[in-house]
Order: structure tokens, then sequence, then C-alpha cells
């Protein structure tokens, strides 16, 4: 794990942060350490930089045609109340058209690429340039939250991004598929040439199914 750059950090909801007070949480109550077997909820969070204004990144998660250069076919309103489609079955050169729905999902048998890889939501907070947070919806899966930061640091730009409200098998698949998927925004934004998805996301997984819980 440790030869893979920018990995995301894997928590469990309602864990008491280490450090804190006795009896403080993120919103649950189970101890830390407590076993659950997965099922509570958990997040997914990545921090990246990249070589570009905050202005720009933004433009790059936010605007249709740029979306579909990295992560997919992006249609509705990103303003606060409106609702999105997101397909993600074309993020790439068409290499990922039979793994797309794996990506972001935790099981590829239980459902076809197609349904998978197609996401929808409703953005419930939006601060243009800066933060959006929104639903997410997958056929098969319980509703998430998945939320956006953007930010200047020097001369580049931070992005943030967490994913929550997720089984734990799923918060690894998902940690997976975004660290493949952000890896595919700085090949956009740096016109790096992109890997083939398929494979890059395989080893991801690997990597993320070893990844401890925090």
């Amino acid at each position: 794990m440790t030869g893979t750059p920018n990995l995301g950090v894997l928590r469990r909801l309602g864990v008491t942060p280490a450090g804190a007070p006795a009896g403080a949480s993120d919103g649950g109550t189970a101890p830390r350490g407590a076993s659950d077997g997965g099922a509570a909820p958990h997040a997914v969070r990545f921090e990246r930089t990249y070589p570009t204004s905050a202005a720009d990144l933004w433009d790059a998660l936010t605007t249709p045609e740029r979306v579909g250069r990295w992560l997919g076919t992006l249609t509705g309103d990103l303003r606060a109340g409106g609702d999105f489609h997101l397909d993600m079955s074309d993020a790439s050169n068409g290499s990922e058209g039979d793994a797309a729905g794996t990506s972001a999902g935790p099981s590829a048998a239980d459902q076809t690429a197609d349904e998978d890889a197609r996401n929808w939501g409703r953005v419930l907070e939006c601060e243009p340039g800066r933060r959006l947070l929104l639903t997410w919806e997958a056929t098969g899966q319980a509703t998430s939250q998945v939320e956006v930061t953007t930010s200047a640091v020097g001369q580049r730009a931070l992005l943030t991004l967490e994913h929550r409200g997720l089984p734990e098998a799923s918060a690894r698949g998902y940690g997976a598929g975004w660290h493949d998927f952000l890896d595919r925004l700085e090949g956009d934004l740096t016109g790096r040439p992109q890997a083939d998805w398929a494979t890059e996301f395989a080893r991801y997984l690997a990597v993320y199914r070893g990844l401890p819980v925090d």
C-alpha cells in the first residue's frame, strides 16, 4: 500500500475520533474499535492538489463537457435543489464499458455495468466556486452523500472529496473508483495520456480492500 500515492482515508462514522474528548463523536455512538460487521455507515475521503487554479478546478468538476473527459456524461442542474444524472460508462476511451459500474459500487457481480454506472441525485447545497453537497443514488444501493470542496493552495488547487453513508464494502469499492477517477482528472488537467480504466481500478481495488479503517 505504501507504493500507492494519494490514498483516500476510510473511516467509520459514529466513531469517536482519536484524541477527542470522551463522549465526542461525529454523529453516532459506537466506541472506537467496536465491531459491526461492516454494516455501520462509512466514509472515504480524498485530498488532492492539482497544478491549476481553484477556479479552473471547479470548472473541471462542474462543466459537463469537461466532466465528460474524466468522469462521465453529466446532465441536470448543479444549483442548490437541482437534480443531476451521471453516466460513468463512457468516462474514458471506452476501456471501462464493462467495468465502470464496479468503479463506484460494491459488487460488480450483483448488477449489470449499465445499471451500476448510472448515478443520480440532488444538490443539497452549493457554494459556487467552492463547495457542493449532493445525494448519490445508484440502482440497488442506499442513498449516500458526496461533498466536494475546492480552494487555492499556493500555486495549486486543493480538492477535497468525501463520499459518506456507505457500508464498509461499498466504501472500499468507491474508494478505488474515486481514486481512479481523480487520477483521470489530473491526467485531463495536465494532458497526460489516460491509463486503461479497468486495469487501474482492479489494481486500486486490491489496495483499498486492505486499507485500515480509521
